[in-house]
């Protein structure tokens, strides 16, 4: 499983402070986050949201970890840094990261290499998320609606949203 989120644009005001809880360093504008579990198939298994683009990953994960740990037992989840503190708050639930820690300590000019083995694992790392990312892209070019902030109101973009899951989950294959 991969675990990730992803902002799309919030209606109305184009333009809030930056300290505004809507505000969204993702997409440099407002906007509304969604938490998704992938599997292997590149199938979202679990969207939470909207929330708050100010939310970190790491904090959602500690409110929702007795969810996944009920959703998900025993499960694996390939994920960025940001949730390498869920380690911490799920006890059937493990979040494999790319430990930003290399094994050797820093050297006195603080520069350090990473071995080869983390080089290979964080290779490895890389081009399995990419696997995250690719649909979150596929779904903001299906639905043009979701970048261009085309909704009359925010409980409208709210089911646009699962709406464009639901469908890049539907694969012509399986009807076939």
């Amino acid at each position: 499983m991969w675990i990730d989120s992803t902002d799309f644009g919030r209606i109305g005001k184009q333009s809030v402070s930056r300290k505004s809880k809507d505000w969204s360093y993702k997409l440099n504008s407002p906007g509304q986050r969604y938490m998704v579990i992938w599997d292997g198939k590149r199938r979202a298994r679990r969207v939470w949201g909207p929330y708050s683009p100010k939310l970190y990953d790491s904090d959602f994960i500690a409110a929702a970890c007795v969810t996944l740990d009920r959703e998900f037992p025993d499960t694996r989840m390939l994920a960025d840094n940001h949730f390498g503190q869920g380690n911490k708050y799920c006890k059937k639930v493990e979040f494999i990261v790319n430990s930003a820690e290399p094994a050797k300590p820093k050297k006195k000019d603080g520069l350090q290499k990473l071995t080869k083995q983390e080089l290979s694992f964080s290779e490895a790392h890389r081009q399995a998320r990419a696997r995250v990312e690719s649909p979150f892209g596929q779904i903001t070019t299906m639905f043009k609606s979701l970048k261009n902030k085309f909704r009359r109101n925010e409980d409208e973009q709210q089911k646009l949203v699962y709406i464009a899951f639901g469908i890049h989950n539907v694969n012509i294959e399986d009807w076939v």
